[in-house]
């Protein structure tokens, strides 16, 4: 019987850009609001330590007192937490689980020690989408006032669509009131289809960006490379397979997931498992290679990075170049 080889490449899918509207005004205000901040806090997904870095935080954002908060980090398994820090050496690093109170509390001392050391302060909250923004801001409601959700939260991107101001004592650390802004931000171009997927399979972007098989057959890359008992378990399977379809077709037999006759319904079940991984009931990993070299390719590639928007404005500007070169040459050839 051959042996087993998980993949080591996902094959090449067609990459699909996504910048809503309200993104592009809500960091419009965000900007605009920036003279009249004290602090920012940029909330990242750990799962995804390196790719849930927005470099325009970095560039608009980076002369700010800020500290990042990792969420989601019960999910996100063992890995380096210095070597994430690594990314952020100017700011302070936080990982925290927002439901756990021993994490929450960390994160709340912290903010509660740089509130004291001011007559009052205001915190602009910034992140990805899905990436616990809101999580954080209710928290700190539920401490600060011990009142119920501010912000809506849920399992798909783009909940939260206002800058606008929320009122709370500062983790109960003083009578001074702090100001919460909020939007999720995402990238405006995203040159690397693979980090698209990571985004759909932990939901910082529109599920229907991606089609669930397309998202479950990735989750299934990387299970096989991390851990394939997993969703052997689940399916009750003796051997791991790259067949998305196997898995899928054993998944909604076990789960009740059919059709009319008792057909398998494939549709549902790689969405069943999607959702699973989500909330961390297929396995807890990273999802980014977050050794020293992936650290440092990442931050050269912010710093070369270009969005669609300015290889626009370049191509524009060529084009405009050209055209002014063609009308001297005529100019020059008529005198």
């Amino acid at each position: 019987m051959p042996t087993f080889v998980p993949r080591t490449r996902f094959p090449h899918v067609t990459l699909q850009s996504w910048f809503p509207g309200h993104m592009l005004v809500g960091f419009r205000k965000m900007k605009a609001l920036l003279s009249d901040i004290d602090l920012i806090i940029e909330a990242r997904d750990a799962r995804l330590p390196i790719s849930s870095r927005n470099p325009i935080f970095e560039k608009e954002f980076g002369n700010k007192e800020r500290i990042v908060v990792y969420n989601k980090r019960d999910l996100a398994g063992t890995f380096s937490e210095d070597r994430v820090r690594m990314l952020s050496p100017e700011v302070e690093v936080i990982f925290n689980n927002t439901f756990d109170r021993k994490s929450l509390g960390y994160f709340l001392g912290t903010l509660k020690k740089r509130a004291l050391q001011m007559s009052s302060m205001k915190v602009l909250i910034v992140g990805m989408p899905n990436v616990g923004k809101s999580s954080i801001i209710n928290a700190l409601r539920s401490s600060g006032l011990q009142r119920g959700k501010a912000v809506a939260t849920g399992r798909q991107a783009g909940i939260t669509r206002k800058v606008t101001a929320l009122l709370i004592p500062l983790a109960c650390a003083t009578d001074q009131d702090n100001a919460d802004r909020y939007i999720g931000v995402f990238i405006p171009f995203v040159p690397n289809p693979e980090t698209m997927l990571k985004f759909a399979l932990t939901g910082c972007i529109k599920d229907s960006l991606y089609d669930y098989h397309t998202i479950a057959d990735y989750l299934l890359y990387h299970l096989n490379l991390y851990d394939p008992s997993i969703y052997m378990s689940l399916c009750r399977m003796n051997e791991p397979t790259n067949e998305i379809e196997t898995v899928l077709h054993e998944v909604a037999l076990r789960t009740g997931k059919l059709n009319k006759g008792g057909m398998a319904n494939s549709d549902a079940a790689a969405e069943y498992l999607v959702h699973r991984y989500r909330v961390g009931d297929m396995g807890k990993f990273v999802l980014d290679e977050i050794d020293e070299k992936s650290v440092s390719e990442r931050l050269k590639l912010e710093r070369e990075a270009k969005s669609r928007s300015m290889l626009r404005k370049e191509a524009s500007a060529e084009r405009d170049k050209k055209r002014e070169g063609k009308r001297l040459r005529k100019l020059d050839d008529v005198t």
